[in-house]
């Protein structure tokens, strides 16, 4: 069963338009970029055929929404497709953890740890690429997920070792989205943390058949 409440093209492109205020003038451009990620096939489940509209669920929300969110950061449409899904497994683990602040189930939290995403600054270069050319361990510190509160500096200094870091914050994002989907959609929070939440165990699932899978063929 699937919980999601699918936006129509036009209703995402009102989403990503609240969410980075852009205006009327720049609407041609805003559908642009929406179509160039669709060419690359992200996010994936979409685009279902010809004829069929498209349909973005809960899932989809999140992938686009941080998309775009690198998109302003500089990154090219195939970089951030490429890094998103070499790491396919962030996004579902910070949106389940926004559904489950979202439940209200832990008490009001005034001040949450927050999920971020940290890029390093050469993952921001166009020169780079898709970095289909980086090893497995120089991939691993392009992109990082990984829990924030408050400004940890001397902590991110110690672990990244690096002058300059950009960020996502996830948790932030999800509940603008929320708040949106409320507000324009009558979509209540304990129905979307529900739709978050599935898909972060949905992908769970997907992960552990896949490593038991890789396991019998090794066998």
């Amino acid at each position: 069963m699937s919980f999601s409440f699918p936006l129509t093209q036009a209703g995402l492109l009102r989403l990503l338009t609240h969410l980075h205020e852009v205006a009327d003038d720049r609407q041609t451009a805003l559908r642009g970029r929406l179509q160039h990620f669709q060419r690359l096939k992200f996010p994936p489940g979409v685009n279902t055929g010809r004829g069929k509209p498209a349909a973005y669920g809960a899932g989809s929300l999140v992938s686009l929404g941080v998309a775009f969110e690198m998109l302003q950061l500089g990154m090219l449409p195939e970089a951030i497709v490429a890094l998103l899904r070499h790491y396919s497994g962030a996004l579902p683990t910070a949106a389940g953890y926004a559904g489950h602040l979202l439940t209200g189930k832990y008490g009001k939290i005034d001040i949450p740890d927050y999920y971020v995403i940290f890029f390093d600054p050469a993952a921001l270069a166009s020169l780079q690429g898709t970095k289909s050319g980086l090893s497995e361990g120089d991939r691993q510190f392009y992109m990082n997920l990984a829990t924030f509160r408050g400004c940890k500096i001397r902590e991110l200094n110690n672990e990244f070792w690096v002058s300059r870091l950009s960020l996502v914050n996830t948790t932030t994002l999800i509940f603008r989205i929320a708040d949106y989907l409320n507000e324009h959609h009558g979509v209540s929070s304990d129905d979307f943390s529900n739709a978050l939440i599935w898909w972060a165990k949905e992908r769970e699932k997907a992960d552990l058949a896949d490593m038991f899978k890789d396991r019998m063929q090794g066998d």
